[in-house]
């Protein structure tokens, strides 16, 4: 019996239609890729197009200033988060855990609001300056809602929570008034691990979808002392303003419409700088808030005796001379004031 040659194998392969079929799919497959590689090459392209442009609308110093800025209010609010746990090398390591499950649900939105930030530097970056807008509105939300989620586990806030049960359900969902009348049932008890929200909202509350009511969440947070009627204003003029880039109420608030308000080509998107550089100052303010917003949460506990001894104090000594050298805005400015009271809080293990 004569063997059957490769070459042969290979052509009886092909004449199969199923393999004919499955070589087409495979070459579509393999062009989509192609065509997101090239994309991702051309995405690159336009970040070092955008930086070349940088200098335009006032000088090379003051484009390096605002880039290094912004880098800066990034590290520094990712930064705050990590150094005010409980240091282990100050207390045992369980309670470090234990705080840190406290505030887990917090934790899990902090980390996905730093994502966002990333994302949205990066849009802006290329040119996509409506779209990192939209991305730092999400951010406002993420670090607002996680501070909610965490603080609704805690009795006394949570049997003070009229605010949020005005915030129903879309349609025939759930909302946080379904979700406060299922936690009630904890009475006193709080949730060792706040994430835990999450499983009760799974198990009790499957259809659980809230209507965006950011200004109530705000003014929830208003009424539980974890900021004031300043802040309040400050941080929903903010979401607000950014809210227009995501209904594009007016082509102005669009890709498109910033090209031509500009004069600039409008079908290749051309970088416009100033554009970049109200964005950045956007995008420092807002790493302002989550870090202040994130210090409100976590000094709900830091205040107890036993975690209070674990404050690492030398940590915060060096966060707060790089805090001081963002306080030309006010988000930065709040962080800097309350960083000093943490400093200076009487320490109990003394």
């Amino acid at each position: 019996m004569s063997k059957i040659s490769d070459s042969q194998k290979l052509h009886n392969h092909q004449e199969d239609p199923k393999n004919t079929e499955v070589f087409k799919k495979a070459a579509i497959s393999i062009d989509f890729i192609l065509y997101i590689i090239k994309k991702v090459g051309k995405y690159i392209e336009k970040i070092a197009e955008n930086l070349s442009n940088l200098p335009e609308p006032s000088t090379t110093y003051d484009a390096v200033e605002a880039l290094s800025t912004a880098q800066n209010a990034f590290i520094v609010s990712r930064n705050i988060v990590i150094n005010l746990l409980p240091s282990k090398s100050l207390c045992e390591e369980s309670l470090h855990t234990q705080f840190w499950n406290l505030h887990s649900a917090y934790m899990v939105h902090h980390y996905d609001a730093l994502i966002l930030l990333e994302h949205s530097l990066i849009s802006a970056l290329m040119g996509y300056y409506t779209v990192a807008y939209v991305e730092l509105r999400s951010v406002l939300e993420d670090i607002v809602r996680g501070i909610i989620f965490d603080l609704i586990t805690i009795p006394k806030y949570r049997n003070n929570a009229k605010e949020i049960e005005k915030i129903k359900g879309f349609g025939d969902s759930k909302g946080f008034n379904d979700l406060v009348k299922v936690l009630s049932e904890l009475a006193d008890k709080r949730l060792d691990t706040s994430i835990q929200v999450f499983d009760i909202i799974d198990n009790e509350l499957k259809d659980f979808n809230p209507e965006s009511k950011f200004t109530k969440l705000l003014v929830q947070l208003k009424e539980w002392n974890i900021i004031d009627g300043d802040i309040l204003g400050k941080i929903n003029n903010l979401y607000v303003e950014l809210s227009r880039y995501v209904h594009r109420i007016h082509p102005i608030f669009s890709e498109v419409g910033k090209r031509i308000i500009t004069d600039r080509d409008w079908l290749e998107l051309e970088p416009v700088p100033e554009e970049l550089f109200r964005y950045l100052k956007y995008f420092t303010e807002i790493c302002g808030w989550m870090a202040y917003l994130t210090i409100r949460d976590y000094i709900t506990d830091m205040q107890d005796v036993i975690f209070n001894k674990c404050i690492d104090r030398q940590a915060l000594y060096k966060i707060i001379k790089d805090v001081e050298g963002l306080g030309n805005s006010c988000s930065w400015e709040k962080t800097y004031k309350i960083l000093k009271q943490i400093i200076e809080m009487k320490n109990t293990s003394n």
